[in-house]
């Protein structure tokens, strides 16, 4: 009777350790489950944070690369043209033959014409490229002043000429400058300097379009 009473009494001690371990192993395993969520959570967060990083760094890779191309194309279109009106304007007041000031000024209407579609492409990309109008509205002061330049060279200076170039014009800006300015060969020249060294200014500080071309 003794030995039965003492395995009875050894029964629940049994039943005791194994609910102590499995309850051990239970809290184990919860513990383990829960710190894995929580890695997983704290590594979707860093993945998610290196990805908005990434866009970010692409997105200013991308204007930093816009912005650089503009302002490569508006200098080489502007000073192409500009250089072949003060190469023009040496040349007339050299005493030059009849026939070398004649090939002179062929030579110029080239350049103009060639001028006049570039500078149409680059209003037109500085327009897609960017949510802020004044980008566009500066180079078109630079198209303007540069014309009227050359019609002054090339003595066909109209007052209607100045007129559809200056300030107000349709209620555009134009060239900025009135028609009485731009009567004044210096003036033209003064405003269009300006206008070139707005530009690097400008460009930079201008919000592009969500939808900005990669090329």
């Amino acid at each position: 009777m003794v030995i039965v009473f003492a395995q009875a009494e050894q029964t629940p001690m049994v039943e005791r350790v194994l609910v102590a371990i499995s309850g051990a192993l239970l809290s184990t395993l919860l513990g383990t489950i829960v710190f894995g969520l929580l890695l997983f959570r704290l590594g979707d967060r860093a993945t998610a944070r290196r990805a908005a990083e990434d866009r970010r760094r692409d997105e200013v890779a991308l204007a930093t690369r816009v912005i650089h191309d503009r302002l490569a194309e508006i200098t080489e279109v502007s000073a192409t043209f500009y250089g072949a009106l003060q190469a023009y304007w040496r040349q007339s007041h050299d005493v030059l033959a009849p026939g070398d000031l004649a090939r002179a000024r062929t030579r110029l209407d080239e350049h103009y014409r060639n001028y006049c579609v570039a500078a149409s492409v680059v209003e037109d990309r500085l327009r897609t490229y960017f949510e802020s109008d004044l980008p566009r509205e500066t180079w078109h002061k630079i198209d303007d002043l540069l014309t009227v330049r050359y019609f002054q060279l090339t003595g066909r200076d109209t007052p209607m000429l100045r007129a559809r170039n200056a300030k107000g014009y349709g209620g555009e800006e134009h060239s900025g400058r009135t028609a009485t300015e731009l009567a004044d060969g210096r003036k033209v020249l003064d405003a269009y300097y300006r206008a070139r060294t707005d530009l690097p200014t400008i460009l930079p500080s201008a919000k592009l379009r969500e939808a900005t071309p990669t090329t």
